[in-house]
This record gives structure tokens, sequence and C-alpha cells, in this order.
């Protein structure tokens, strides 16, 4: 897949959203504009590795020998976000498994992280948004980029895939993962408006509307004829 494409997918799917839970959160700006720099590293540092370590578990779970393997990028050789593990691929149902490890770590993280974020579970603008980048926004990311290089033509896992069972296997597979994933990575963003301190937002208002019924009352009664 093309860079530019690549580029364009990162910005829509991860940091765009990023963006958004923090401008919508309780934080200020001086406060979470350099968290999103550092978790954009943090991310770009591990993305690959986490990757290519799922295929990994995968050869070891189906018993099939790793003959080598790549699971950083080597920057000094101009590679921006490349790894791989190579093993003996016979297209049979065991390569179907080890190849869609990635993917459905991927489903695993992004249902963890979206009830950690639902249940507010991290109160600290840097663990909240580690949570969202690295489980929900990256496993969003991580199919989509896949799945569509593959429809576009590039050789992925999903390629692998078609081999070991079939090119509306593979379809399947990424259209389910895709619809999950974004719905999710949404919903997570759409639940986490004034984070993490929402309750006692919420609390606030219902306190404001108590006073202001009370305060309608009164002028009410104040202004009352005498009968």
């Amino acid at each position: 897949m093309s860079l530019i494409l690549t580029t364009f997918e990162i910005a829509l799917l991860m940091m765009l959203p990023l963006m958004l839970f923090y401008m919508q959160s309780r934080w200020q700006v001086r406060t979470y504009i350099p968290i999103i720099v550092l978790l954009y590293v943090i991310w770009y540092a591990t993305y690959a590795l986490f990757h290519e370590l799922s295929h990994m578990t995968g050869n070891w779970i189906m018993g099939k020998a790793i003959i080598d393997n790549q699971l950083i990028p080597h920057l000094s050789e101009g590679q921006v976000g490349t790894g791989f593990v190579k093993y003996d691929f016979q297209g049979d149902y065991k390569d179907f498994v080890i190849m869609l490890m990635p993917y459905a770590r991927d489903l695993l993280l992004v249902v963890a992280g979206y009830l950690l974020i639902r249940k507010r579970m991290f109160k600290q603008a840097f663990w909240a948004g580690l949570v969202l980048l690295i489980l929900v926004l990256s496993s969003l990311f991580d199919i989509v980029n896949n799945y569509l290089a593959y429809v576009l033509g590039s050789l992925n896992d999903f390629n692998a895939m078609t081999v070991s069972a079939g090119g509306l296997v593979s379809h399947a597979t990424g259209i389910t993962l895709t619809a999950i994933t974004f719905y999710l990575s949404v919903k997570a963003i759409l639940v986490s408006r004034n984070y993490p301190d929402a309750l006692r937002v919420i609390n606030n208002d219902i306190l404001e509307a108590a006073t202001l019924i009370v305060q309608n009352a009164a002028t009410t009664e104040k202004h009352q004829p005498f009968t």
C-alpha cells in the first residue's frame, strides 16, 4: 500500500479520533498536545512488533517452525513500518490460523479498550489516551489497513488467508472485523465525553436544573396574588 494512503489512514482512523477524545475531555490543551505526540511515537515504535509477535504466537500454537523474522523496521535501511515472520507456508488450516492471529488479537483488544474507556478505569490523560490508541484505534487501523491493501491488490495476510480458506472467507473475515472494530471505536469516542469526570459533570447539571426549578417555584409563589 502506498505511503500516502497509509498516512491518510493513520490520520483518519487514529490521530483524528484521538484528538476528538481529548478535545471533548476535561483536560486542558496544554496538557494533551504533548501527550498526543508521545503516544504516536509509542504506537509507531510498537505497532509492527505486536503484529508480528501475534504471527509468531500463531506459529508456536500450530507447531510450525519459524525460519526468519523481523519484529521492528530497520530505520537505518529506510524501512518505516515493515516486519515479517517467515516460516514454511503450506496453505492449510494452520496457516489460516497463523495469518488470522493479529486480527483476532485486534478484536479482543478493541473490546477490552472500549470497556476500559466506558468504565473510565484510567483517570490520567496519558494512560487514558494510551488505552484508546493502542487497544482501540490501533486495532481498527491494523484491520482496515491490511484488508484495504488486500482489496487494492497488495500481497499480505489476507492473500494468505485466501490461499488457505478461499476468497469468500477472507472477505467475510475482513468485512466483519472492520465493522466490529469501527463500531466499537466510534462508541468509545461517544461514551468518553467529559472524560474522565463525566459523573461529576452530570451531577452538576442535575443540581443546576434542580436549583433552577426551585428558583422558578419561589418566583411563582412570590408573585401569586393573595386570596
